[in-house]
């Protein structure tokens, strides 16, 4: 089942009511509930869902939002579980059992999960600013590139090894909830999971309720800038693979409807799998007839199940 996250309505301005119908009439019967919703919304979200007969399939961490996030944060970094500061990483383990106490209570199969990062100086914007004016062989760029990786390299284990107590205490709640923990990839280079900290944490969580969410839009953009992009994902997480974000990118901006990029969506053959989950995330900026277009070209042209 094709599904839309709210993220398309993260600005409110539509009702519950009246997002759902637009998804009614776009042909849709699913959602995924984003990470900026406050306990009230939820609520309605959820009220609604269950008169329409529409599905949640899926939840993003953090959701409901945390009352009291880290200031001068993104919204996708509200809280961090990779955190070493342990105050933080255990409100960040204590609101995750949070959201999935609300997965299981909307009838969600997945609580989709950002992992945090690894604190070294973010350096992408210099790297996409080559990118974007045409210089990514150039010997500037290659040396931004180097620098990131090594920074990334000699600094990640600390951070990562707090990512893995923090799952191995989410994984009993997850199971008591009946909820997978997706781990997703993500846009930030400095961001965990890198795809070998993807493998190891499938590996050593085998048998558990962790599985891999694959970003699209995320995946494409670090390939478009020379990391390990979809391939090297996808094979590292076989069939632990349990749903994707689908949207297009156009050199590093992702979040676009599908067609709007450059992303060949017919190379994922698992689009065509029903039994994985597959939410359209989008940014608020485009228009209903774009995200019409968007899902029409997914079911014409990618064969992506809609039912």
């Amino acid at each position: 089942m094709l599904a839309l996250s709210t993220s398309w309505n993260a600005d409110g301005r539509l009702a519950p009511e009246e997002f759902l119908a637009v998804l009614r009439e776009l042909g849709l019967g699913a959602i995924e509930l984003s990470y900026f919703h406050t306990p009230a919304e939820v609520s309605d979200i959820s009220a609604c869902c269950h008169s329409l007969g529409i599905r949640i399939v899926s939840v993003h961490n953090f959701c409901p939002f945390p009352a009291c996030p880290i200031p001068d944060r993104p919204r996708s970094e509200a809280l961090l579980l990779s955190s070493i500061d342990e105050t933080e990483r255990r409100r960040a383990v204590e609101e995750t059992k949070r959201s999935l106490s609300t997965a299981a209570s909307v009838g969600a199969e997945v609580l989709v999960l950002h992992l945090g990062r690894v604190e070294v100086p973010s350096v992408q914007g210099e790297l996409m600013n080559l990118y974007r004016r045409g210089e990514g062989r150039s010997e500037q760029y290659r040396k931004v590139k180097e620098r990131m990786t090594e920074e990334r390299r000699r600094n990640s284990r600390r951070y990562f090894e707090r990512v893995l107590a923090s799952i191995e205490e989410l994984c009993p709640e997850a199971l008591r909830c009946g909820i997978m923990l997706a781990v997703e990839n993500r846009f930030y280079y400095r961001e965990i999971p890198s795809r070998d900290e993807c493998r190891e944490i499938l590996e050593r969580f085998e048998g558990g309720p962790i599985a891999y969410w694959h970003d699209i839009g995320h995946a494409q953009v670090m390939q478009n800038l020379g990391f390990p992009g979809h391939d090297e994902y996808l094979r590292g997480a076989g069939d632990r693979v349990c749903g994707f974000h689908i949207h297009d990118v156009e050199g590093c901006e992702d979040h676009l409807p599908p067609s709007k990029g450059g992303v060949d969506f017919r190379a994922f053959a698992l689009l065509r799998n029903a039994e994985v989950l597959k939410v359209i995330e989008l940014s608020r900026e485009h228009s209903l007839e774009s995200v019409r277009k968007g899902i029409k070209f997914l079911q014409r042209e990618v064969r992506v199940n809609d039912k």
